[in-house]
């Protein structure tokens, strides 16, 4: 358990502004990560970072040209849609 506590503070330490906001390898796909493991681990730093991943991937959709579910728009859809399902936000779709 100590080794997945490890990895996550890594991973957090990791994110900055060069990340892309990808789904599947990007801050898309991370912040749905830590939405779960706060909720798993009842763990309020966890949703801060989730819910800082989401601020910076709202504030730089207009940068975001690609359509594509893997590294676009419909996948940043996709997780931003999982993520009111699972009620971690609540947004009028």
């Amino acid at each position: 358990m100590d080794q997945i506590k490890t990895l996550n503070k890594k991973m957090i330490s990791s994110i900055d502004k060069r990340y892309q906001l990808n789904l599947t390898d990007g801050k898309m796909g991370l912040c749905i990560y830590f939405y779960h493991l706060s909720r798993w681990e009842s763990n309020s730093e966890y949703k801060q970072v989730a819910e800082e991943l989401l601020k910076d991937i709202i504030d730089n959709l207009s940068h975001k040209s690609d359509i594509s579910v893997e590294a676009g728009l419909a996948g940043i859809a996709i997780g931003i849609s999982h993520l009111v399902k699972e009620k971690f936000v609540e947004v009028d779709i």
